[in-house]
């Protein structure tokens, strides 16, 4: 079942995968597999746009020092977001960032997006600011993480109307090559295409935009394709196409 859902995955089937992945868990599967089904349902459901943080907390749990922990644990605070619990998302990351070492390298992974989550909230906003002023000095387009902090430096620089050439060839780093945009939660690629928006780019981020709705109706992806269809609303009434601006708001 876990290998029929994998397939179904692989082909953008996100609610046949989730399925699968039910029957899988009421099986139920070994006591050390659960942990890994727990975190493949969740991950299916939230490709789906069903409540996952039930199932993902479980799995966190469950996984905590073994292989797919901090795939359990990003996943998690991805589904805490989705469900609007931001300041739970940020405290699971903060409680297991402490846990690590500053060498450790799953600090970085957990620590860019504990920066993208808490610049959103006013509450959480010091909490990002600084972060992102010690980590960003580290960062390279050599991997993902390096590339979500360049478009985060760049989004505080366009924010703060500071910098705009600096802040443009930083997102063109970020965006170059398109890991932003393979990343399933999408939060880095929205963060490096607002930064367009920002800085009166719209046809280019009406144009990124648009390969991001595209992509994540190919993936069957719900919550995704929501987010990328409000986010280029915005960007086509900013560009005054308001009958595609209306189609994209109430998709």
């Amino acid at each position: 079942l876990r290998g029929a859902a994998r397939h179904a995955s692989s082909e953008d089937a996100a609610d046949t995968a989730r399925t699968y992945l039910e029957r899988a868990l009421a099986e139920p599967p070994a006591a050390d597999a659960r942990g890994e089904v727990l975190l493949e349902l969740g991950v299916a459901e939230l490709r789906s746009g069903a409540t996952a943080a039930g199932h993902l907390a479980e799995a966190d749990r469950l996984l905590q020092g073994k292989a797919r922990s901090v795939e359990a644990v990003l996943a998690l605070a991805s589904a805490l977001y989705a469900e609007g619990r931001q300041h739970d998302g940020a405290a699971v990351l903060q409680e297991r960032i402490d846990r690590l070492g500053p060498d450790d390298e799953a600090r970085q992974s957990l620590e860019v997006e504990l920066i993208g989550w808490a610049r959103h909230d006013a509450e959480l906003y010091p909490i990002a600011r600084e972060r992102l002023e010690r980590a960003a000095a580290r960062a390279s387009e050599d991997g993902f993480h390096g590339r979500y902090l360049m478009a985060l430096a760049a989004s505080e620089l366009a924010r703060a109307g500071q910098s705009p050439d600096r802040a443009r060839k930083l997102v063109d780093r970020a965006l170059a090559g398109g890991p932003l945009l393979s990343d399933e939660s999408w939060q880095a690629y929205a963060v490096a295409v607002a930064v367009l928006l920002t800085l009166d780019e719209i046809d280019p981020a009406v144009a990124r935009y648009t390969e991001w709705l595209e992509q994540a109706r190919k993936r069957g992806m719900a919550f995704a394709t929501a987010r990328a269809a409000s986010f280029r609303a915005l960007a086509l009434l900013r560009r005054g196409s308001l009958a595609e601006a209306e189609d994209d708001a109430t998709t």
